[in-house]
């Protein structure tokens, strides 16, 4: 046995491999130093991807609620610690262990930092530094104006911090969510504070504060570090030993009781029922939480608060206003008088089951890292007998499954219909926007009447970013050698119809059927080790003509949830198709671009914006009867006006809360002013394009206007034809056999006998570029800043030319560039640098990242491969030479789109500090 393990003793109950994640996935060990106590688990997964994360319980309670220390701490850890007390040193260390950058999250009752390296050599190299900087941060003056709360010489708040939480305090989903906690987990209990830091806290906070706060939470006795992928553990350990040294030589910690487990909840002993207003200047839409111990929402979600007690809650979206009265009670009502389908409660257990493991496989670190912790936070920490009860859920599906009809129906009574609730109305208030104005304009006003104050507050903060840029010395950088690459990506076999790229056996299946078998529309397969097999049917759109593009985002929205009428004359209502999708499928989706599990929005355009994917993902058993649904959407839909009118009032019914989403609305300005809507789908489908079209749409519906039918069945004849379709399969295609995969596909479109397929490449993006997207400029009022009244920090979108395309020469250079400017980034301010594509090495993603290979050409066989070829042979030189041929035009006016957005209080002030720019905004309002 090593050192380490000696150290670190292994817990007898949790013995690698006896207990096996989800039977299939792979085994985990929990190790305890017996010196420090930290807590390693290691969960053994086949993956390149080694993912690390250290998991704090972290509690704010009693007079420490709503004070924001959690994130405050979250956001000083990576300014620089003892050992390397230098700003931005840890992202930089860790793009040298060739790491995908470093990150966290703060939860109600945990805060925990993550980093994901390629392969175990660079993880192994930059663990120590990661933990040097969570236990022994800086936590400087400095750091603490720049990056929590300061105030500046025109006496406006400040800070990374401050401004995040002013962009999310005053919404209404954290409204709802913070006075939810106060109700159900009433002070003092830690789970009543926003642990983000309400502005006003903030405000009054102090960098001591904060000390004292990560002196009494981080030690490592209260860390648990959580490891994915492939790794060896006595090598992992032996490397702690190092940080365990350091923790040794500091002495021993006072004894502290552990968080959450002694903190007292109060009961919820009755139902409560409260208006929560949110600032907003269109009253129309509010939500409603719903919390347990003609459609009145656009949607319906649920989630539970795993904390030490937990709690269920019901989130309806977009209710009217004049419905969010009423709807409580008839929750309540439906609730009520509802009778278990014990069929239906055993499918959905089993889609619930398959999507778990699905998840395992498309990313297992984060998949198992949250049971882990929560076993951290709440199970029995001295012997993790019960470990197995937190992370293998077979056992719990067995047990659900087993359940009768009538337990369940008493689960729902208790559970639901007879315990006590709160029950929050997200009500939106003009007023309260103004008054939120009124108040910071009137703080920043007093403020100024203090000239030699306000000089104080600039010098403070000038001070402050000048010790914070503090460069990194150089040898810190080359004494940190790159560690040999040790992560090999999946094997993934491709092939395709018409052959002629790839060698190899699957191709060799491919080429080798028969005539009949082969499909009249181009075929992609990726085959790789999996449990389930994803099918995509992307279809060009670039012929559509202007008038039928509008209908897009409606249609991709009836597609899988309309009524059908099949061949034999028989009919399916849209809940059966719904139903019958659910049984037979894990996901299913529809949306613009290359979407996948996560839905789309209705209102804009992923990657490959020019086609339109209808995706699917079931397991191989499964494979045949999932894609007999896409032939019956496809083939038998229904334009039924009643359907169309629930539709389009949902997508209506979105648009108040799209509207005060920032960064979305940004986004929507500039696709719809550098693109041309009549060919681009990015345009057509832009939030202030599809919402005049979808009023005048509503109207005619209700009015039965046939044309409306007429359209809607001309778009869909014209998308399915041969040569539009594209098929691209992923996965499991050697359990489904390659002549059945291709075969249930047959008839999917109408061809010609002795149609054979052709690859015709899909135009990229650049190609639908209108004047000012080819020379984006912010010239003769081009620039815009969008006033969001819910809204009261600032966001500012630069657009501008890059590299033609992802297999451009110096796109792996521009890439570099970008990482290693994000350092860079101005103190108090948070910045990201992004570009459209980025590559990883998932297996999945290597899965669902291959339509890019189908839909281009010439393509790439390897692309994944290769561009992490091209980035390691990036030099110096060619990171300075791009940087300064691409990134100075991002912030010219000449050669870039600016795009701003924020609240009302500071709109005046950022039009004249454009114009000091010779930059003209034009200025619109979100009810515009």
């Amino acid at each position: 046995m090593s050192s380490a393990l000696s150290t670190f003793s292994q817990s007898t109950a949790i013995t690698s491999p006896t207990i096996n994640i989800m039977t299939k996935i792979g085994s985990f060990s929990l190790y305890r130093s017996q010196a420090t106590g930290l807590e390693v688990t290691f969960v053994d997964v086949d993956t390149p991807i080694v993912n690390g994360l250290a998991a704090i319980a972290t509690e704010e309670a009693n007079e420490l609620i709503d004070g924001g220390r959690p994130h405050t701490l979250e956001h000083l850890i990576f300014l620089g610690s003892e050992d390397f007390p230098y700003k931005g040193v840890l992202d930089t260390l860790a793009n040298r262990a060739r790491a995908r950058g470093t990150n966290a999250w703060t939860a109600q009752d945990s805060t925990v930092y993550t980093i994901t390296t390629a392969g175990a050599n660079g993880f192994a190299k930059i663990l120590p530094i990661y933990l040097d900087h969570v236990l022994y941060p800086t936590m400087t003056d400095a750091g603490f104006v720049t990056e929590v709360y300061h105030v500046n010489g025109e006496g406006q708040d400040g800070g990374v911090v401050y401004s995040e939480m002013q962009g999310r305090e005053n919404g209404p989903g954290d409204l709802t969510w913070h006075r939810m906690g106060q109700l159900m987990y009433p002070a003092p209990s830690g789970y009543a504070s926003e642990t983000g830091g309400l502005m006003r806290k903030l405000r009054e906070l102090t960098i001591d504060e904060i000390r004292k706060y990560h002196a009494r939470y981080y030690r490592p006795d209260n860390l648990c570090l959580i490891v994915t992928g492939k790794v060896d553990h006595a090598k992992l350990l032996d490397r702690l030993e190092q940080t365990e040294a350091k923790i040794k030589s500091k002495g021993e910690l006072p004894k502290v009781d552990r968080p959450w487990v002694n903190s007292p909840i109060a009961p919820l002993t009755k139902s409560v029922s409260e208006v929560v207003p949110f600032p907003d200047e269109d009253e129309s839409k509010g939500n409603l939480f719903v919390e347990c111990e003609d459609p009145v929402a656009t949607s319906v979600s649920d989630y539970t608060n795993n904390y030490k007690e937990t709690s269920s809650v019901l989130y309806f979206s977009s209710v009217p206003t004049d419905k969010l009265g009423d709807l409580e009670h008839k929750v309540q009502e439906v609730l009520a008088a509802h009778t278990i389908d014990i069929e239906r409660m055993h499918t959905v257990l089993e889609q619930r089951r398959l999507r778990i493991q699905n998840g395992v496989e498309s990313d297992p670190g984060m998949a198992m890292a949250h049971s882990i912790i929560t076993h951290f936070l709440y199970g029995d920490r001295e012997t993790a007998k019960d470990l197995i009860d937190f992370v293998d859920e077979e056992h719990i599906f067995k047990h659900l499954t087993a359940m009768t009809k009538d337990q369940w129906q008493e689960l729902l009574q208790t559970k639901l219909v007879n315990a006590p609730r709160i029950a929050l109305q997200a009500k939106p208030s003009a007023q309260l926007a103004k008054d939120l104005a009124a108040q910071e304009a009137a703080r920043v006003a007093e403020r100024q009447k203090n000239p030699e104050q306000l000089k104080k507050y600039q010098e403070t903060l000038d001070a402050a970013m000048k010790a914070n840029d503090m460069p990194i010395p150089p040898e810190v950088i080359s004494n940190f050698e790159v560690p040999p690459m040790d992560a090999n990506l999946p094997n993934v076999l491709t092939a395709q119809l018409p052959a002629g790229r790839f060698q190899n056996e699957l191709q060799a299946k491919l080429d080798a059927l028969p005539a009949t078998a082969k499909l009249p529309f181009f075929v992609q397969l990726d085959q790789v080790q999996s449990q389930f097999i994803g099918s995509r049917l992307a279809i060009d759109t670039t012929h559509l003509s202007g008038d039928l593009r509008k209908y897009l985002g409606v249609y991709l929205e009836l597609v899988f949830a309309s009524p059908v009428t099949l061949a034999d004359g028989s009919k399916l209502t849209h809940e059966q198709v719904v139903a019958g999708l659910n049984q037979d499928t894990i996901h299913f989706n529809a949306g613009c671009g290359a979407v996948g599990e996560s839905s789309g929005s209705s209102f804009s355009g992923g990657a490959f914006e020019s086609q339109i994917s209808l995706w699917i993902r079931s397991t191989p058993e499964k494979y045949a009867k999932a894609v007999q649904w896409i032939h019956t959407v496809v083939k038998h839909l229904e334009f039924d006006y009643g359907r169309l009118a629930t539709v389009i009032r949902n997508m209506l019914g979105n648009v108040p809360a799209l509207k005060r989403e920032a960064m979305r609305m940004a986004s929507w300005a500039i696709k719809s002013t550098v693109y041309d809507a009549a060919t681009s789908n990015h345009a057509a489908l832009a939030l202030n394009n599809q919402v005049p079209f979808l009023k005048q749409l509503l109207e005619r519906v209700e009015a039965k206007d046939a044309r409306v039918v007429e359209d809607l069945k001309a778009l869909s004849a014209a998308l399915f034809k041969p040569a539009n379709v594209r098929l691209h399969l992923s996965g499991a295609v050697a359990k489904v056999g390659v002549q059945p995969a291709l075969e249930a596909w047959q008839g999917i479109v109408a061809a010609k006998d002795g149609q054979v397929a052709v690859s015709v490449p899909a135009k990229p993006t650049r190609e639908f570029l209108n004047a000012v997207g080819q020379n984006p400029n912010s010239k003769n009022g081009r620039g815009k800043l969008i006033n969001i009244p819910s809204n009261e920090s600032g966001y500012l979108v630069t657009l501008t030319r890059g590299p033609a395309s992802n297999e451009h020469p110096d796109y792996p250079a521009v890439m570099v560039a970008l990482r290693c400017s994000k350092p860079l980034k101005p103190s108090g301010v948070r910045a990201t640098l992004s570009r459209i594509w980025r590559p990883r090495a998932h297996r999945s993603h290597t899965m669902s990242r291959s339509l890019p290979m189908a839909c281009t050409t010439p393509p790439m066989t390897r692309y994944n491969a290769w561009l992490l070829e091209q980035i390691d042979k990036v030099s110096m030189a060619d990171v300075v030479r791009v940087a300064k041929q691409y990134m100075p035009n991002m912030f010219s006016p000449d050669t870039a789109l600016f795009v701003g957005v924020t609240g009302p209080s500071k709109v005046d002030e950022t039009v004249k500090g454009f114009e000091a720019l010779g930059v003209k905004l034009e200025v619109t309002k979100v009810d515009e």
